[in-house]
C-alpha cells in the first residue's frame, strides 16, 4: 500500500489486541503469505492440538477438545486435495479479516485455521463475551508463543476484540484481501457497508436452519439408545440450539402405526440425558419458549405441545411449512412432523436457508438424491446424528481454503 496504515487515535483505546507479534498495521499488511497447507502451518496446528489436550481444564469443554482433535496433522492432511496441474501453485491472498459469531465460543478458532491453511495473514475479531473456552485457547497460545518456535506462523495470527464500532470494521476492511463473515443476515449486511479493496471479496456464513430425519423402526430397534440420545444432545443442546447446524425440526419417517411408540422411546432417552447433564434453562428463555409455543398455537400450527421440565419442548405440527425456517426457538425447542414419503421434503428445503440434515436409520444417498434429482437450492450437508457440528474445510457449500487462496497459473 502507498499510504501508511494507521488506526485513528480516537479508536485505539476501543480496540483490544488479544494476540499479535506485530508492532504496526503496516507490518501486518506486508507480512508474506504461504502456499496452501504449508508444512509449518500443519506442524504448528498439530503441536497446538497437543498443547490444548494437555490443559488441565480440557475436560470441561468438549467443544475445545473437538477443536484440538480437528487440528491433528493426520486430520488436516485428509483435506489436502491435489486438483492443481503441474504448472499451478495455490497461495494465500494476503490479509483475511474474520468476523466470528457471538454465540459459538470456538467458531473463531476454526475460521482462523481455515485462513492459516489457505496461506493468509489473519485478523480475527473474537466475540465480545469472554467465554471460558476463549480464555483457555489464549492461555495455550501465549504459552506456546513463548517457546519461540513457529515464528512465521505466529506472525500470521492477530486476534482482536471490539464492540460494534463501524470505524474499526472500516479500518480492517480497507486493507484486507478477504473477509470471512459469520453471523446473522443483518450482521452481514451491516459489515458489507464497510468498503473493501477492488480485488477483495467476502465469504459469508449467514443464518441457516437445520433438520433431523429419524426412521421409526430404526429408533425402536436401536441397540444403544443412550449413545444416540447423547449424540442428539451434542448436536442440539451443546450450543443451546444456537448453532446453524443444530436441528430445530424433527422429521419422523416410516411405519406410522409405530410412530407414537418411537416418539416415546426417543424422547424419554433425551430426558434421561438432560437429567444426567443437569441441563438448566434460564427463566427468561423458558418464558420466550412458552410465548413462541402459544404463538404457534394461536396461528393454528400445533396438534399437541409438551413441556418437560422446561428443558424439552416438543411441538407436534399440523403441517410443515417452508416458513418454519424463518422463526424458531432454542434451548430445547423441537418442532416435529411425520412424513410417509420423504420426497415431500423437497417442497420444504428448496431454500438456501437450509444447511444440514442429520439422519438416523436412513441411507444418506437417498437424501442426497432427493436434493440432487430435484435440483434444490437448499441443504449443503447430510451427516449422521451426532456429527452436526463436526467442522470441515467444506462448509455451507464452500471449499473455504480454496475460496481464501489464489491460483498462480504458469504457461
Amino acid at each position: 500500500m502507498d499510504a501508511v496504515i494507521h488506526l485513528k487515535e480516537e479508536y485505539k483505546n476501543q480496540l483490544e489486541l488479544l494476540f499479535t507479534t506485530h508492532s504496526s498495521w503496516d507490518s501486518v499488511y506486508n507480512e508474506p503469505v504461504f502456499s496452501v497447507y504449508n508444512h509449518d502451518v500443519i506442524f504448528f496446528l498439530n503441536e497446538l492440538s497437543k498443547k490444548i489436550n494437555k490443559h488441565t481444564d480440557i475436560r470441561r469443554f468438549p467443544d475445545v477438545a473437538t477443536f484440538a482433535f480437528f487440528c491433528r496433522k493426520s486430520n488436516l492432511l485428509k483435506f489436502q486435495g491435489s486438483s492443481l496441474g503441474n504448472n499451478q501453485l495455490q497461495i494465500g491472498r494476503g490479509v483475511t479479516f474474520h468476523i466470528a459469531p457471538s454465540n459459538v465460543p470456538m467458531n473463531f478458532a476454526y475460521s482462523l485455521v481455515m485462513g492459516l491453511l489457505a496461506g493468509n495473514v489473519n485478523i480475527v475479531k473474537l466475540p465480545s463475551k469472554n467465554f471460558d473456552q476463549i480464555k483457555l485457547f489464549l492461555d495455550v497460545l501465549d504459552a506456546f508463543r513463548r517457546e519461540m518456535k513457529f515464528e512465521s506462523v505466529f506472525s500470521k495470527i492477530i486476534l482482536v476484540r471490539y464492540n460494534r464500532i463501524g470505524f474499526i470494521t472500516d479500518f480492517f476492511s480497507s486493507f484486507c484481501s478477504n473477509r470471512v463473515i459469520w453471523g446473522g443476515d443483518d450482521t452481514i449486511s451491516n459489515i458489507r457497508k464497510s468498503p473493501i479493496m477492488p480485488r477483495a471479496y467476502d465469504v459469508t456464513f449467514c443464518d441457516r436452519y437445520s433438520i433431523c430425519v429419524l426412521e421409526i423402526n430404526a429408533i425402536l430397534n436401536c441397540s444403544n439408545l443412550e449413545q444416540l440420545a447423547l449424540d442428539f444432545y451434542n448436536d442440539t443442546y451443546l450450543f443451546d440450539q444456537n448453532a446453524c447446524t443444530s436441528p430445530h425440526v424433527i422429521i419422523w419417517y416410516g411405519d406410522a402405526d409405530k410412530l407414537i411408540e418411537a416418539k416415546t422411546f426417543f424422547w424419554n432417552a433425551i430426558r434421561k440425558i438432560l437429567e444426567s447433564k443437569s441441563y438448566i434453562v434460564e427463566s427468561s428463555t423458558v418464558i420466550d419458549k412458552l410465548v413462541f409455543a402459544h404463538e404457534q398455537a394461536i396461528d393454528g400450527k400445533l396438534n399437541l405441545f409438551e413441556n418437560k421440565k422446561n428443558n424439552l419442548f416438543i411441538a407436534d405440527l399440523i403441517q410443515l411449512e417452508s416458513s418454519i425456517s424463518i422463526s424458531h426457538s432454542n434451548c430445547g425447542y423441537f418442532n416435529e412432523f411425520y412424513y410417509d414419503n420423504l420426497l415431500l421434503l423437497s417442497a420444504i428445503i428448496d431454500s438456501p436457508k437450509y444447511q444440514t440434515i442429520t439422519y438416523y436409520g436412513l441411507n444418506p444417498i437417498y437424501l442426497k438424491n432427493i436434493i440432487f434429482d430435484s435440483g434444490l437450492k437448499g441443504v449443503d450437508r447430510i451427516v449422521p446424528v451426532g456429527k452436526a457440528s463436526d467442522f470441515s474445510t467444506i462448509w455451507d457449500g464452500y471449499d473455504i481454503v480454496s475460496s481464501l487462496s489464489r491460483i498462480i497459473n504458469i504457461i
